[in-house]
């Protein structure tokens, strides 16, 4: 998986127990996930930045990928 921003690929956590698909992503395993943040847009404005934070982490259980994303 890529990150938008970034140059380099992200790594995939291990979910450890179950994933509670609620909107939260405060399941233990998230802490162990690599996060990335630092969008940029793409296209004609690439040295732009992002108004807004916005940080993403990638999990998986072997049946499934799970994306926690946070938009402030």
């Amino acid at each position: 998986l890529w990150a938008a921003q970034a140059e380099g690929q992200v790594a995939v956590g291990a979910v450890a127990g179950q994933a509670v698909i609620d909107g939260r992503i405060d399941e233990a395993f998230w802490k162990s996930c690599e996060e990335r943040s630092d969008f940029r847009p793409i296209g004609n404005w690439p040295e732009r930045r992002i108004p807004h934070a916005t940080r993403f982490r990638v999990a998986q259980d072997g049946e499934a990928v799970y994306l926690g994303v946070v938009c402030e």
